[in-house]
Parts: C-alpha cells; structure tokens; sequence
C-alpha cells in the first residue's frame, strides 16, 4: 500500500488530475484542443522515453533508487508546471514529468512483483495473494484521482483567470510526503541478486505479442476518455461538484481493481481475462456518447474506473506467470514501451478531431471504437498458459 503512493502521484497526480486542470489552463491560456491534447502527447512521450531507459536504470542503480529518484523527480515537474504559462515551457516540463512518471512506474511495479511473489510463495492457497499486491500497487492510481477528484475541482475555476497554478502546488505538496512513506517502504523489499546479462527474449516476448497489441490499442483507446472526459461534462453544463463526484467515482473504482478482477484473473486464462476488462472498458467509456445525463455518465466513471488498471494488472500477471523472473524488469519496460506509444498518439488525434470536427464527441467515439478493436485482438492471447497451469509448473 505504500508502494502504491508511487503511481499514485505518478499517474494520479501527474497525469490524469490534468485533465481537471485542462479547462482552467485551456481557457486562461487561449489553448486549442490540439494543443491541450498535445500536452498529454508530449508527457506520454515521455513516458516512452522513461519506459526505454527504465531497465538500463534498474540495472544501474537498482528498482528501489529508480524508484524513489524518479518519483522525487515527478514531484518537481508538478512545482514546476505551476510556475510558467509558456507553452514550449510546459510541454517541455510535461515531457520531463512523463519520463520519471514511467521510471516510476516500471520500477514500483518491478518492487511490487517481488512482494507478490514472496507473499505467494509465503502462504499456503495458492499465488491469489500475489495478485492482489499487484493489484494493490496499481489500485494507487485511484487513490490519486480520488484525492485529486475531492480537491481540485474546488480550486480551479475554468472562468477565472490563473487559477489552475494552486492545483499543481497542492499536487507537488501532497505529493512530497507520499515520496516519503513510499521511500520507507522501498527500503524494505528484498530483492535476489543481479543477475547479469538477464535481458528479455525475443522468442519469449513473441508469445505476448497478441496481449501487446492488444495493450497498444488500449493505450490510444483510454487515454482520449481519461484526457477530455471532464472538458466534455463541462461542456454540457456540469458544474464542479458534479465534475467531483464523477471522478472520485472513477477513483474509488479504480483503487478497488485488484477485488473486482481477482476472481476474473483467477479463473480465466489470461487473454479471455484481458478481453473481459477491455469489454468492460469500451462500454463505459461509450455511454457518455449516449447521453451526459449525470448518472449515465457515473455508471461510465465506475466501469472504466475500475477496469483500465485491471489490463495493466493482468498484463504483469501474463508477465509473471510467462517468464522467469530475471526477465520481468525488462517485459514490463517492453510492454510500457508498447503502451506509451499508443497512450502518445491518443491524445494529440483526438485533439486534432475535436478542433475539426467542432467538439469533443469524436474523440470518445474514437476512444471507444480502439477499445473494441482491442477485445478480439486480445482473445488471441486467450491460448496463454492459465494461472493454476503456471503454478502447477
């Protein structure tokens, strides 16, 4: 749970609270929706970049170093971003944020794995344990957007001018002291000896190549809901406590991933698991294109809310149950690396939709039509090894 601070102000905090802050900063700042779009580009670019160098990082200095110094790094670009209105600025800052984003990310999963793995090891039902600490390390996206869906929203005033600056302040203070207790409790995940020389497979990582792909299509799908979702209500005449509760809604379904999907990940092998998740996942993400009608729009919160960490989960538990251990640092960078790609294109095409097509109702629509694309991509993992047969290996 510590160890979940880590994503949750890395990804929390760092990305997703943006698209709070995006109809302030939007409007003070006379942005386009390309260019606000472009924003997430640059900081999924980054990640791209972070998610590339990760492995050679935790070779160097080890997950827990990358760990902490990354996450210290992410919370000075979240000072920092409060401190200019200059575009190039920004998108640079936001480039910077995203690469120790992704470090973070990759090394507190890597941490995570390893107490998975002692923790299955050290009890007598079976690895569903493990799965639930990954779960848990995950589930801390969702304790950042619930945090950031109580306070931000209250903060910043579209319709006022320089508003948005006190939102990355608070970001940046609370993330601080998360820094701190994730940092003890970094200290205190046994790790095995370095291995040299245990670097991913080629042949190995081509029995993930449909969950890859599959990945990759979630990356572009989810992003373009997660990034214009609260500008869209907004445009339909929500106010701020409705924008709140719609994403804390999101947040408290995403930090109870690892309950809702444990028994999914338990009794399915994991390809028809992740088809599942992302069947879930495009229907919530869809209905707002129905109707903005404030239910309507809950019940889509909670469905991607408490599915989009699930793909992330079961792609390190298709990780874990695949490869040998020296090799999971290097797959989860692979598989981010995928990842980010996709997360990098989504934003700046649905932005572009937006500005020519006169709103934001393609970019969800898109959004949703990459999410379905990915269920069948993702059956063709369906003939993964399941949960119990890796056990009993």
């Amino acid at each position: 749970m510590a160890l979940s601070l880590g994503p949750a102000v890395a990804l929390g905090f760092a990305r997703f609270a943006y698209a709070l802050v995006l109809p302030a900063m939007r409007s003070d700042l006379g942005w386009s929706y390309a260019f606000a779009g472009a924003m997430n580009t640059a900081n999924a670019l980054g990640y791209l970049l972070g998610a590339l160098a990760s492995e050679r990082l935790m070779r160097r200095l080890g997950p827990r170093a990358s760990f902490v110094g990354s996450l210290a790094a992410t919370v000075a670009t979240l000072a920092s971003t409060a401190a200019t209105g200059d575009a190039n600025a920004l998108l640079a800052i936001r480039f910077v944020n995203g690469v120790a984003a992704a470090v973070v990310f990759i090394a507190g999963a890597t941490l995570a794995a390893h107490v998975a793995s002692d923790a299955a090891a050290g009890r007598t039902v079976d690895a569903a344990a493990g799965r639930r600490v990954v779960g848990t390390y995950f589930g801390g996206v969702g304790v950042g957007i619930v945090v950031s869906g109580a306070t931000l929203p209250f903060l910043v005033d579209a319709a006022a001018p320089h508003t948005w600056p006190r939102a990355w302040l608070l970001m940046a203070a609370i993330g601080l002291i998360a820094t701190l207790v994730a940092w003890t409790a970094a200290r205190g995940v046994p790790l095995p000896a370095p291995v040299r020389g245990a670097r991913r497979e080629p042949a190995r990582l081509g029995k993930l190549r449909a969950a890859l792909l599959a990945y990759l299509l979630f990356g572009f799908g989810y992003i373009g809901y997660m990034t214009f979702l609260v500008a869209f209500v907004q445009g339909a005449g929500w106010g701020r406590a409705s924008v709140a509760a719609a994403w804390i809604a999101l947040g408290l379904a995403a930090a109870s991933t690892a309950l809702v999907w444990e028994p999914v990940l338990e009794r399915f092998a994991v390809g028809r698991a992740l088809a599942l998740i992302l069947t879930t996942l495009t229907v919530g993400s869809a209905l707002p294109l129905m109707t903005t009608q404030p239910l309507v729009v809950l019940v889509s919160t909670l469905l991607v809310g408490a599915s989009f960490l699930a793909v992330v989960s079961a792609l390190t538990e298709l990780v874990r149950t695949t490869l040998p251990q020296p090799s999971w640092g290097a797959a989860i960078a692979f598989a981010t690396v995928v990842f980010a790609t996709g997360q990098a294109l989504g934003p700046l095409v649905t932005g572009v939709l937006a500005d020519r097509l006169g709103g934001l109702s393609p970019t969800l629509a898109v959004s949703a039509a990459s999410l379905a694309v990915a269920v069948p991509v993702a059956l063709l993992q369906g003939q993964a090894s399941h949960p119990r047969e890796a056990r009993a290996r």
